[in-house]
This record gives C-alpha cells, structure tokens and sequence, in this order.
C-alpha cells in the first residue's frame, strides 16, 4: 500500500477531514503483513460461503480456527485489525457458528477490507481499511441448503419476571424471529401477537401460511412460516447512491461545485419516496403498502412477496415528506387490534 493508493480509497480520517498520511499507510502494511495467509491455508478472517436452515452467506468470516474440529465463524459481520506489532482479530456481528474443517471445501482466492484505527487512534471515522488477500471456503450446508421459513412460536415471554416475582401473570404470545432457533442469542422478534387470529390476519395479509411443527403439555408451540421474511430490506442501488453523494459531498479533492451538488442531494434525499424507504424504483411498483412499525412508531411501509421470501420495507423516521405516525390512540388501538409488527 503507498500514499497514493491509500489517498484514492479513503482520503481523509476523522470527522475533522484530516488527510491520510505515511504513517496511516504504515499502519496499513504492518496489519496487511500480518494477516498474510498462503493458498489453501486455513486462518482467522478467511470468507466462508455458509448456510442456516433460512438463507445463504456468502461472506461469512473465521473468527477462530485454532481447532479444526471447532472452527468459529460469524455469518454477517466485520473485522478489525488489532495492530501494536500482534496479529489479532476482531470479529463483531450476529449468527456465529461452530463448523469442522472437514465439512470446507477450498473454493479459491479474494479481497477482503478489515478495519484498523488510523493515526487518531480511536475515534469517530477514524478507521482505515486495510484490504487483504484471503481464502474462500465453502461448507457442506450450501450445497444441501433448502430455505425454510423464519420461526413462529407461542411463548411465555415474560418468564423470567414470573420467576423472579410470583405475583406477576404469566404473558403467553405468539411470535415470529428473525433468525432460526440456532441462533436464539442473536434475534429478536420481526413480529408479536396476543392471539392466534392476530397472527393469522399478519399471514394473510402479507400472503404466508405457517405450521405447528411442535406441542408441549404446558402450552409451548413451536411451527415455521412457509417463507423467509426480511424484517428491514434495503436495496444495493439505493444505499450505493446515497454512499457516493455523501463521499463527494466531503471530498476535498472534489470540485467545489461537485460538492455543493453532492450536498444538496443529501439534503433533499430524503424528498425521494426510494431513499425514504430505500427501496429501487423497480420494486416500489412491485410493493404492497402496508402499516408496520419504524423507529416505534406505526407509519406506512412496504412489502414485496415473491412466493419464497418476503421482504420488509419501513419508512426512515428522517423522511418527514412519508413518516406520519398514528396518533398515540390510534396507535395503541392498531396493536391492540392487530398486534406488534
């Protein structure tokens, strides 16, 4: 990496515009030199194309790999660089698994970007990207992935606190998570409901069944939704627009009236109905208008099913042109009719 490279992928460190310099691009080559890995050889940071019972990911990362029969790897995530002369690695996300070597099959060779603080240390924008050669690996579950639809279930939800406080009433809902039950440290709900007719007005309205797969004696059930729902979907082509804008917007390299126009952009986006619910113009003509929750409130949002996923789209509480919330009575009322989603 040389000064001019580096200059040409992140010109600037820090909210205070400050230019990148020699010692940003050091720190860049020690952390490149130390996560150097040869061909076929396993290490921490490798890309791994893994898959759960609900979705292929096909950048997940090594987290560690020091035993082969225990590797950890985490399926949506990011990695930082820990440089001061070591070799350590980061590694922060959702969904981390356990897998054995045995089960990967060497795919071949890619680009990564980690992350490392600059010369500022740490502080806001002061990370640097040190982009590294590393493996590509594919697990046994890729080829045998066929998606299942996201977790239902009906649950005491409040039972810690009956444990801890006998005089509260048990609260049963029913449910449907984000991610599949081997995941349960890392969801949440995409989705709740008091009762089973609010659960199935939410299927049919958005055009999904689902099925009870299991029954305890004390009221637990546990089914899976026929599709696969994204809770909050953004579309590539949006979130690449509005990337470039804002790094126009703060390039100092730019012309000052590439910047201006870069900046007016930014602030009337969110005027764009697309930009407000990050969604392509494409699938706005595909979508179905919905109530649905964003940043707490109930607004207007939108949703695509095309038989095998369902996906979410919800308003940014920033787009006041399309964010206009329930009144507080008729927002408490649509949950109580129709539940939490």
């Amino acid at each position: 990496m040389t000064l001019e490279k580096l200059k040409k992928i992140q010109p600037y460190i820090t909210d205070y515009q400050i230019k990148v310099s020699q010692k940003d691009v050091d720190i860049v080559n020690n952390a490149i030199k130390l996560m150097q890995r040869k061909p076929k050889q396993l290490a921490a940071g490798d890309i791994v194309q893994f898959a759960d019972s609900m979705r292929v990911y096909n950048h997940a990362i090594i987290e560690d790999c020091r035993d082969k029969h225990c590797i950890s790897i985490c399926a949506n995530g990011s990695a930082w660089v820990s440089h001061y002369g070591k070799k350590r690695l980061s590694v922060s996300g959702y969904s981390f698994y356990d897998v054995d070597f045995n089960d990967l099959e060497y795919v071949g060779r890619s680009k990564r970007t980690f992350s490392e603080w600059g010369s500022r240390g740490a502080c806001a924008s002061g990370a640097i990207p040190v982009p590294v050669t590393v493996n590509i690996w594919k697990h046994k579950s890729v080829d045998e992935f066929k998606p299942k639809g996201n977790r239902v279930t009906y649950y005491q939800h409040n039972f810690l606190e009956c444990q801890r406080n006998p005089d509260i009433q048990p609260e049963w809902i029913y449910a449907i998570w984000y991610a599949d039950e081997t995941e349960w440290s890392h969801t949440y709900h995409i989705a709740s409901f008091r009762t089973e007719n609010q659960l199935k007005a939410f299927a049919d309205e958005l055009g999904f069944t689902y099925t009870w797969e299991e029954e305890r004696e004390d009221g637990y059930k546990s089914g899976r939704c026929s599709v696969v729902i994204e809770n909050e979907s953004a579309d590539k082509s949006i979130q690449d627009e509005w990337r470039y804008n804002y790094n126009k917007a703060y390039d100092k390299d730019a012309s000052k009236k590439a910047r201006e126009k870069a900046r007016l952009w930014l602030d009337n986006h969110f005027k764009d109905i697309c930009q407000a619910y990050s969604i392509s113009q494409e699938n706005l003509k595909k979508a179905t208008k919905f109530k649905c929750l964003s940043n707490g409130s109930i607004v207007d949002g939108y949703f695509i099913n095309d038989g095998e996923c369902i996906r979410i789209y919800r308003c940014n509480p920033n787009a006041r042109d399309f964010y206009k919330p329930l009144p507080v009575e008729e927002h408490i009322k649509f949950q109580k009719t129709y539940g939490n989603f």
